[in-house]
């Protein structure tokens, strides 16, 4: 995945396709820009001044484990290992002890660690190691939540005032929702998390020179076309997409008053999910 990241001839990643691909990587969220970016900081401290601002595969593969280790989890392996890795016997101690599970065998715990332990030698060991032991508490099986709300369990027939909706402000904002450099990578993101309904803008360049609508660090560079693109394919691609498409995606769109940005909004309803959206619009 680094070397398709890697666009460029020097074999490097910048620092914004970093950031993107640590957290898609992570896949949890748990790891903040802020704090990529602070240890992309401290890499770069130790760099000659031609190479910074870039991070080769060595580094990214460092920072990625310093980064995307949870330090809650690393202690509960150590805690419970004493070493760098649960066995099957450590595994069940751990989820009879911690979790309050009965009726454990060896076997149970052995196919714990082959479905959830990403190296291969690992499994053939019987060994589960950080990163597996982190992908294992986060995933379905040490879930919380209540699997039956997993589908729609509540009376949906209400006006759509009595919901609480999902919503994101400012989406295209990576940093926070004030300012930062703007991508498509905040819808991606945040369709991805379950969000129903997002802000676009779709502003002509010569409207925002002369309005100063938005200063060239803040504005969302983002035409309808790759916009509609991003819907779908996002919309349709979710890790939860059988429970997401029985909600319609709510967009907001703030547009110049022009003909051609005029058509935006029935264009996009039409390719968003095939018109499976419901679509708010102010003329700026």
């Amino acid at each position: 995945m680094f070397d398709e990241a890697a666009t460029d001839s020097s074999g490097c990643l910048d620092e914004r396709t970093a950031i993107s691909l640590i957290q898609k990587l992570s896949g949890s969220g748990h790891i903040t820009t802020v704090r990529i970016k602070q240890k992309l900081a401290e890499f770069d401290q130790t760099k000659l001044d031609g190479r910074r601002g870039t991070i080769d595969s060595k580094e990214f593969i460092d920072m990625f484990k310093e980064v995307a280790t949870r330090p809650e989890i690393y202690f509960l392996l150590i805690r419970f290992a004493n070493k760098d890795y649960l066995t099957a016997e450590d595994l069940q101690l751990f989820l009879e002890c911690e979790q309050g599970m009965s009726n454990l065998t060896r076997e149970k715990c052995l196919d714990i660690i082959n479905r959830f332990e990403p190296t291969s030698e690992a499994r053939m060991n019987g060994q589960l190691l950080i990163d597996g032991f982190t992908k294992y508490l986060l995933s379905e099986e040490c879930d919380i939540f209540d699997p039956i709300h997993r589908e729609v369990c509540q009376d949906m027939r209400q006006p759509l005032t009595h919901y609480t909706v999902s919503a994101s402000h400012n989406t295209y904002l990576l940093e926070d929702q004030l300012k930062g450099p703007s991508s498509v990578e905040g819808y991606i993101r945040a369709l991805g998390n379950g969000c129903r309904c997002v802000k676009g803008e779709l502003l002509l360049r010569t409207y925002h020179e002369q309005n100063n609508h938005r200063s060239d660090e803040v504005y969302p560079h983002l035409c309808g076309r790759r916009m509609e693109k991003l819907f779908v394919k996002t919309t349709l691609s979710t890790s939860n997409r059988d429970s997401n498409l029985k909600f319609p995606v709510i967009g907001s769109l703030i547009y110049c008053e022009s003909s051609a940005l005029g058509r935006a909004p029935t264009e996009m309803a039409r390719v968003w999910c095939g018109g499976d959206v419901a679509l708010v619009w102010r003329v700026v």
